[in-house]
């Protein structure tokens, strides 16, 4: 299976795993003080996960798009090196309003794999990726 497809269903997944941390706050305040900072911590780990991924995706492949992938990779390199610096509302902004365009983004490029439907049932059946069985009916 070509690389570039569990690259973006792992930044989806983590797209998915995100909302459902944040879904309980109203607010950048309450997601960083809530249970020990717990789905806050969560959130930036995903979020280096993702700048992590994205760095991985082929830039053939990316460059199919016109997004700017570049900030999603130094937001990776911002959280893995300054994990103490980070302020709670500039994550809150990304998480809230940054994060669909990048999950829209990653399901054009998957469509452009051309990955064959029996091929990503399997890979979706997986336990890794519980959150984005919705990518079967948009494919």
């Amino acid at each position: 299976m070509n690389k570039n497809i569990l690259y973006l269903l792992s930044i989806l997944e983590a797209i998915e795993k995100i909302k459902v941390y944040k879904s309980d706050f109203r607010n950048a305040n309450d997601f960083f003080e809530a249970n020990l900072q717990k789905e806050f911590n969560a959130t930036l780990n995903l979020l280096i996960a993702i700048g992590e991924e994205a760095r991985k995706i082929d830039d053939k492949l990316k460059s199919m798009l016109d997004f700017d992938w570049k900030p999603i990779v130094g937001l990776r390199n911002f959280l893995s090196h300054n994990y103490r610096g980070v302020d709670p509302n500039i994550i809150w902004d990304i998480v809230t309003n940054k994060l669909d365009k990048l999950k829209e983004a990653c399901i054009l490029l998957v469509k452009k794999t051309e990955i064959k439907k029996e091929q990503i049932t399997a890979v979706l059946n997986s336990p890794y990726y519980k959150n984005i069985k919705y990518l079967l009916d948009v494919l």
